[in-house]
């Protein structure tokens, strides 16, 4: 009994010093198996710091893209413009094509080689006009149908210079039927004839342009030769031995030369002075004209036939029919000097201009095949 009583006050003695004992000043513990101490781990090398993550610097705002369009409608596409044509085409199909005003013809026909100056200067323009000026700007094409405007003298079958050369035969040469037109104003001729627009007033001039018919019409009959027509609203103001002069409403005077003038004619009954005084109407039964002096024409009315008449001259002891090449010689005459002042009289003006306008008009081209050339404004 007295055991148990001292086991107790040892065991609340030691509870009191557990609870009041300072923690290291305690005793040691007795000597015991050891319990092995759990391994400590190895202290890890502290990680590299990494750099604080930097924060973003604003980024400039993105242009704003345009909300997406609808997609349109597809369209058909367009066809490609067309290349532009070769120039204005004649009633035949054939290209119109024309040499510059002024521009003489330089072709050598009989030794097939260009040489300038072959025919003599045109005129080159003067004062306040220049070379391209449109002197009839209201002008009909004078010839019912298609026709070629070059010269007579300086080509296959004319009357001097131009006769002949390899592979001609003559005025009906395929060459002396085809574009492009050439001005033959101011040409060298053996004539008399002078005009203030000509540069050389040393020689005899060509005053005004020879037109030849749709094709050659040397055999052809009277019937069968093409008409000349009227270029303007007027009156038939004279007929001479050749030549048939119209007077325009417009003030200006249009010559007609080398049309058919009489038919059937006995030249034999004309001895030299009436054959001199050109006295046909006592020995031919009628006018081949389809005008007479004083008739009113309107634009395109019917003249007379494109032939070879030069009149008639004594030779060889007889009266005979003078002949040039089958052509229409027309002329322009107005009372305009070459600086744009005005005469006192009626002269040659430059006719080529007016009848390249008046023919691209005949054949119906399209305005941009239009030359831009000044035109007359009196």
């Amino acid at each position: 009994m007295r055991d148990y009583v001292l086991a107790a006050i040892v065991a609340v003695a030691g509870g009191a010093a557990l609870v009041f004992y300072p923690h290291d000043t305690l005793p040691p513990a007795p000597p015991g198996p050891e319990a092995p101490e759990p391994e400590q781990p190895a202290p890890e090398a502290p990680a590299p710091e990494e750099p604080a993550p930097e924060e973003p610097a604003p980024e400039a705002p993105a242009p704003e893209e345009p909300a997406p369009e609808e997609p349109a409608p597809e369209e058909p596409e367009a066809p490609e413009p067309e290349a532009p044509g070769p120039g204005p085409l004649d009633p035949d199909g054939d290209v119109f094509t024309y040499g510059a005003p002024g521009a003489l013809p330089t072709f050598d026909y009989r030794n097939n080689v260009d040489m300038a100056g072959r025919s003599g200067s045109g005129w080159a323009g003067s004062g306040d006009l220049s070379s391209q000026y449109v002197f009839a700007p209201e002008l009909a094409w004078p010839i019912d149908g298609a026709g070629y405007a070059n010269t007579q003298v300086y080509r296959p079958g004319g009357n001097g210079a131009g006769v002949g050369g390899p592979g001609g035969s003559g005025e009906c040469d395929a060459r002396n039927f085809d574009y492009p037109f050439e001005d033959n104003f101011c040409e060298i001729r053996s004539s008399s004839t002078r005009s203030l627009f000509c540069p050389d007033d040393s020689t005899g001039h060509h005053v005004g342009q020879d037109i030849r018919p749709e094709v050659c019409t040397r055999n052809f009959d009277l019937e069968d030769r093409q008409m000349a027509v009227a270029v303007a609203d007027g009156y038939i103001l004279e007929i001479a031995s050749m030549t048939v002069k119209l007077r325009g409403n417009d003030g200006r005077i249009y010559w007609y030369l080398h049309l058919e003038h009489w038919e059937d004619c006995d030249l034999s009954q004309l001895d030299e002075a009436r054959c001199t005084a050109s006295n046909l109407p006592s020995v031919c039964t009628r006018s081949a004209l389809e005008v007479e002096p004083g008739d009113d024409v309107r634009a395109g009315d019917p003249i007379g036939r494109v032939s070879n008449w030069f009149g008639i001259g004594w030779r060889g002891g007889s009266c005979q029919r003078s002949m040039t090449t089958d052509h229409l010689h027309f002329e322009i005459r107005d009372t305009i000097d070459p600086d744009g002042s005005l005469t006192a009289s009626s002269i040659p003006v430059p006719p080529y201009s007016s009848l390249v306008m008046s023919y691209l008009r005949h054949i119906g081209a399209d305005e941009d095949d239009m030359p831009d050339w000044e035109e007359a404004q009196f």
